[in-house]
């Protein structure tokens, strides 16, 4: 899904991406360019978030790809920011509370593990070539290109959303009086995609800031991995109540 440039991410030193996915196998979730991105490693099936050009990386410790509903958020923190364990499971992260910038991996709204960072992080994008340089389901150089599953409720913030919300609000579609306690005012969402809209071409953002995006498909599988090779055209099917999945 292109979902075009935008200037919503610009000079912001916190972000949230979360999605729920159903895969057997992987790829990129959501991508602005390589400057931030979240996606399934099919090296090693773990979930991943990532900013300034894969130079600093969360991984999950838990597999996603079993083909079942997996809520996956990566979180850019800058400064002090409680975890919900004390060690976590390993890795970077043993205490309970990491001070300074540092990146945040969640599964299942489980916080798994941090990475250390640093600022500034141009995560706004701004040497992007034309409009396409934020998208859900790829991104532009690297491996992992294409994500191959499901993707639903995909949420961007600029704050970066604790333990808490991320456990309250994954299971919860956001609308109505639901925003006053969700995000007072609507001030931290910069992209919400729910995917409700059955067939067509179109992802309607409900964010409020205006990022309808276009759902695209692969015309050749062979290519749709490789870099400046793919084909893509406007993607008409669509997931509809009582009807199956049409490709």
């Amino acid at each position: 899904v292109n979902v075009g440039h935008g200037q919503d991410m610009a000079d912001i030193s916190e972000f949230t991406v979360e999605a729920w996915i159903k895969t057997s196998k992987g790829g990129t979730i959501f991508s602005r360019f390589k400057k931030a991105f979240l996606y399934v490693d099919s090296s090693d099936n773990l979930a991943k978030f990532g900013i300034d050009n894969e130079t600093q990386v969360v991984s999950s410790f838990t597999a996603v790809n079993d083909g079942s509903w997996r809520h996956v958020a990566g979180v850019l923190v800058d400064g002090l920011h409680q975890h919900p364990d004390t060690t976590g499971i390993g890795g970077t992260c043993t205490n309970a509370a990491a001070s300074g910038t540092h990146l945040d991996m969640y599964v299942d709204g489980v916080w798994e593990d941090c990475a250390p960072t640093a600022f500034p992080v141009d995560i706004d994008c701004s040497d992007c070539v034309n409009t396409i340089c934020r998208h859900l389901g790829t991104v532009v150089p690297g491996p992992d290109r294409i994500y191959n599953g499901v993707v639903d409720e995909v949420r961007l913030w600029k704050e970066a959303r604790s333990p808490e919300q991320i456990k309250k609000w994954m299971r919860t579609e956001i609308s109505g009086t639901d925003w006053d306690t969700a995000d007072p005012g609507m001030l931290n969402i910069i992209g919400y995609w729910k995917f409700n809209e059955g067939k067509g071409a179109v992802a309607t953002d409900s964010s409020g800031y205006g990022h309808t995006g276009t759902k695209l498909k692969c015309d050749d599988p062979d290519t749709c991995n490789v870099a400046g090779q793919e084909k893509s055209t406007p993607w008409t099917g669509g997931w509809v109540d009582g009807y199956s999945f049409l490709y």
